[in-house]
């Protein structure tokens, strides 16, 4: 079902797509079907990841990496590795973690070396902060954000190099919300 859905099929089928979502995966809402084989938490679950980002189910994604992974970084090396318990460092597949989460939650997209411009759109998703950076041929781009979900308030820090510029992309969670960026209100 993840490669379909993956592959472009059943774009359309809503139905196809919540079943997809709130019955598999590590944590399901619902009871899973039992006649459906749950992904692993290699290449199963990573697919997995990236049709909810492209999905923009950016708070599911969130509860899924944090009931897979928090305990390995708050008690580990730091990095998304095989299992628990593991000896070894990062693993490679889980590796993809890392660059969902930037470019989704915290929501620093590529650069695009041709127009020279970036594009931000963070999902805080109940986190209190993000940060992270991304590489481009003037340089380094970096952004963090600090989100206040008592007083609606996300204050956005980044630092492009001369001759760059960002479009902000605000989401629909974030309708009320005050936007500061480098300071200056945006919304």
């Amino acid at each position: 079902i993840a490669y379909e859905i993956w592959s472009g099929f059943h774009a359309k089928d809503k139905k196809y797509l919540d079943q997809f979502i709130d019955s598999m995966g590590y944590s399901p809402k619902y009871r899973p079907d039992p006649n459906i084989g749950r992904a692993d938490i290699f290449i199963g679950s990573m697919v997995r990841f990236d049709i909810l980002a492209r999905l923009g189910r950016i708070k599911t994604l969130v509860n899924e990496i944090k009931d897979i992974y928090l305990a390995q970084l708050r008690d580990g090396s730091g990095t998304f590795f095989e299992h628990y318990n593991a000896l070894s460092g990062c693993h490679a597949v889980n590796g993809s973690v890392g660059t969902l989460l930037t470019n989704h939650v915290l929501g620093l997209g590529q650069p695009s070396e041709l127009t020279k411009k970036i594009r931000i759109s963070p999902h805080p998703c109940g986190l209190r902060w993000a940060r992270g950076a991304a590489k481009c041929s003037d340089g380094m781009i970096f952004m963090n954000y600090m989100a206040d979900h008592d007083e609606h308030v996300l204050d956005i820090r980044l630092t492009i190099p001369e001759g760059w510029n960002y479009d902000l992309d605000v989401p629909f969670e974030l309708c009320g919300w005050k936007i500061l960026l480098n300071g200056e209100d945006k919304v």
